[in-house]
């Protein structure tokens, strides 16, 4: 491939653009000779499950020779900023901790969380929001992704795992539709169990160090009860209770107990850090 490129120079702006890469395991590894070959060529390659595509071809991957970048779906956050509420973002992360959020902010942040909880953080759908704010339009994206999300269940595992993870995927609309919000695994295929779906279900929260026990609720009940058994056998020194209540706190035991509404989850981080005293200087400041 680099020499199809011959004797060509490039300048600064120039790149090179590998996309689906995981489908080209080849390609992976030539990442290697243009670092070492054509340095001044600016190359970028997207992909999924790229361990998965190597083990299947026996190539290693170029270590040392790639700078890895993560990407997520664009967060709560993210999405606000992008549709014109930067102002109450910026206002609430200046308030106090402790201080119950006026709603000057409450109300319009709820109305974002609930756009977000439609729209979701899939870049095209987000932008097909701002750029027309109407659900169909947002819908019509959604569908096409979740058709090639289906698609794509195949290329990564065997045909019997592939089937089983189908007949999930295909259950969960009808699941989270109803009154309880639970998902059974029995109501997935007729006489199904979950160790017959289901590989390992796992859920463990912490952050530097720090094991964060977390309840969501959906709407203003902050009920917890395996909330509570929990900070009463292990002691944690900070828990948290995420709901559309406002911003509260009490003692569980010895642990701190904050209720955070689930549209400041961007500032958790900056929960922790004040409950764990990290920070040196308090740069927070009451917002008008």
């Amino acid at each position: 491939m680099i020499r199809d490129f011959g004797e060509r120079e490039f300048d600064e702006t120039a790149y090179f653009n590998f996309d689906e890469i995981q489908d080209c395991p080849r390609a992976i590894q030539s990442l290697k000779y243009f670092c070492e070959n054509m340095p001044e060529l600016h190359v970028i390659a997207a992909g999924s499950l790229l361990g998965v595509a190597l083990r299947k071809e026996g190539i290693s991957f170029p270590v040392g020779k790639v700078d890895r970048m993560e990407m997520f779906p664009i967060s709560f956050e993210e999405f606000v900023r992008a549709d014109g509420g930067e102002k109450y973002i910026n206002s609430v992360q200046k308030m106090d901790f402790e201080r119950e959020i006026p709603e000057l902010y409450t109300i319009p942040l709820e109305k974002d969380l609930k756009n977000y909880y439609i729209v979701g953080g899939m870049p095209e759908a987000v932008q097909a929001w701002i750029d027309t704010h109407d659900y169909r339009e947002v819908e019509e994206v959604q569908d096409r992704i979740l058709r090639d999300y289906a698609d794509d269940f195949g290329k990564y595992t065997s045909p019997d795992t592939a089937t089983k993870i189908r007949l999930i995927w295909d259950a969960i609309p009808s699941q989270i539709a109803k009154d309880n919000n639970k998902f059974i695994f029995s109501h997935v295929k007729h006489g199904a169990r979950a160790k017959d779906l289901e590989d390992a279900l796992d859920f463990i929260t912490d952050y530097e160090g720090v094991l964060l026990p977390i309840e969501v609720k959906s709407a203003d009940n902050t009920k917890a009860k395996s909330l509570r058994l929990f900070c009463n056998r292990y002691n944690p020194k900070m828990a948290v209770k995420m709901s559309l209540k406002n911003v509260g706190d009490n003692k569980e035991g010895s642990a701190h107990v904050w209720s955070i509404p689930l549209y400041l989850i961007f500032k958790l981080k900056k929960y922790i850090s004040h409950e764990m005293g990290w920070e040196t200087t308090s740069v927070y400041q009451q917002a008008p």
